[in-house]
């Protein structure tokens, strides 16, 4: 699960945290993985599905580590 909380910050850009929340199939929180960015103030207003992407595939490494360490796999 992805939750995303924007703050205002100094000059015209913007904070940007993202919470990824890994849970077993039970619905069990296993781990989380944080992102943190100072963006551009207006960047999301449109077209951001092509950052989107960006932002998941850097989030898919901790995930992936999340459920090695859940699951006693070796990385």
């Amino acid at each position: 699960t992805g939750t995303v909380v924007t703050a205002p910050i100094t000059g015209a850009k913007i904070r940007v945290e993202i919470q990824w929340t890994v849970a077993d199939a039970q619905g069990k929180e296993q781990g989380q993985v944080t992102q943190l960015n100072e963006i551009q103030a207006g960047l999301l207003d449109h077209n951001w599905g092509d950052i989107a992407v960006v932002v998941a595939h850097e989030a898919a490494g901790g995930v992936r580590d999340v459920i090695l360490n859940q699951t006693g796999a070796k990385h």
